[in-house]
Parts: C-alpha cells; sequence; structure tokens
C-alpha cells in the first residue's frame, strides 16, 4: 500500500507533497504527480496571463447594454479561456473593432489561427497554415471548445517532440 503526504513544495495546489514511501510504487506516484502539477502549474501561469489580457480590454467596454458590470462578451471569453485543454497553447487576447473578443495563435513559420466571440456564442474561426491550406467556419460556444478549433490549434503547434 502506498500512501502521499504533503509538504510545501507545491502549494498551494495541494500544498505540497512529500516522497515518503519508499517502495518503488510510491516513488513513481510522487513522479507522476509531481510532473502533472508542475505541467497545471506551468499552463495555468499561461492561462492567467491571458485572464489578465482579458481584463485589461477597455474598461468602457466592460458594461452591457444593461449597465451591468460584466459584459456578456467577457463572461463568455472567461467561459472559452477556462474550456480550452491544457495541452493547447494560451492564446493572444484581444478586442476586434465590431466589439468580439479575439483568441489569436501564431505558428512557428507565420501560420495562424484566430478565433472571434461574439455576445449570443457565436465562435467564428479562420487560419492559414500554408500558401494551400486555411481552415474557417463558424460554431457555438458550448459547455466545451468545438473540436475542429482544438484540432485546428493542435495542428498550428505541429508535431510534439518525445521530450516535451
Amino acid at each position: 500500500m502506498s500512501t502521499l503526504a504533503t509538504n510545501r513544495r507545491f502549494a498551494p495546489v495541494t500544498k505540497g507533497l512529500a516522497r515518503s514511501g519508499s517502495s518503488d510504487e510510491a516513488i513513481q506516484l510522487w513522479r507522476h504527480l509531481a510532473r502533472i502539477l508542475f505541467d497545471f502549474k506551468r499552463a495555468g501561469s499561461a492561462r492567467s496571463l491571458a485572464f489578465s489580457e482579458l481584463f485589461a480590454l477597455d474598461p468602457s467596454d466592460r458594461t452591457d447594454r444593461n449597465g451591468d458590470a460584466e459584459s456578456v462578451p467577457l463572461v463568455l471569453a472567461r467561459r472559452f479561456l477556462t474550456a480550452l485543454p491544457l495541452d493547447i497553447p494560451t492564446p493572444e487576447v484581444g478586442l476586434d473593432p465590431d466589439g468580439e473578443i479575439s483568441f489569436d495563435w501564431f505558428g512557428p513559420a507565420g501560420q495562424n489561427f484566430s478565433v472571434s466571440l461574439r455576445e449570443d456564442g457565436r465562435l467564428a474561426y479562420a487560419g492559414a497554415f500554408s500558401a494551400e491550406k486555411t481552415k474557417y467556419g463558424t460554431d457555438r460556444l458550448d459547455d466545451e471548445i468545438p473540436r475542429e478549433i482544438v484540432e485546428a490549434v493542435r495542428e498550428l503547434q505541429g508535431p510534439i517532440s518525445a521530450a516535451a
């Protein structure tokens, strides 16, 4: 039987982990959990920057037609960022001239992919992956990011090396 004790190393996520077990299973469990927490912390800090970009948008755009403090697009944009799978790079966040919130990813060789989120939850996306290959379309923001968008961003990343 293996147990897991905590220390301050990974605080505040789990208040940390201590490798207190001596069995091979306990050591493997500690290594796997440490890696997961490291990946989560790294992805989380990048997402934090995207949330900061989102809230740094012009304050005059933070009220909806009823004068509420947080507009529908900002609420939906938070849902979009929260729903992104952790293995997806964090997008740059911006405000389009038409008031839609945009999420932009850039590839290593000038490729790009952009998603615009409208107040009613409509997602319009477009990307250029090469001179011959583009993707575009529309979808709705529900509980998760549409599969086509996730696949396009992963394609933009290119193959992930085994060392990553």
